[in-house]
């Protein structure tokens, strides 16, 4: 299925919200969206939000075979970060 068939939506609930494919089908997609400080390698300090599957914890994100995470600064824009430029993830209490 191509990207732009599927509109992704992330949502707090374990629920999911519903995206339509071209050819009328329904997909899941359920995200929980949880708002965290990043330090990475380069010392920067990062706020924003991370996305985890209903169940998942953040350590099981950082450890599956991706080599890149999708996180939303706090600022705005959507960004990719290399996991291993990753130093702490710190959950925004």
């Amino acid at each position: 299925m191509a990207q732009s068939e599927l509109k992704l939506a992330y949502d707090r609930s374990a629920g999911g919200e519903h995206a339509e494919t071209k050819g009328g089908r329904v997909e899941t997609i359920g995200k929980t969206k949880t708002e965290v400080t990043l330090t990475l390698a380069n010392s920067w300090t990062l706020r924003g939000f991370i996305f985890t599957a209903p169940e998942e914890r953040i350590s099981d994100l950082l450890n599956d075979p991706r080599d890149f995470i999708p996180f939303l600064d706090a600022s705005g824009p959507m960004r990719f970060l290399a996991k291993r430029q990753i130093v702490e993830i710190r959950p925004v209490e």
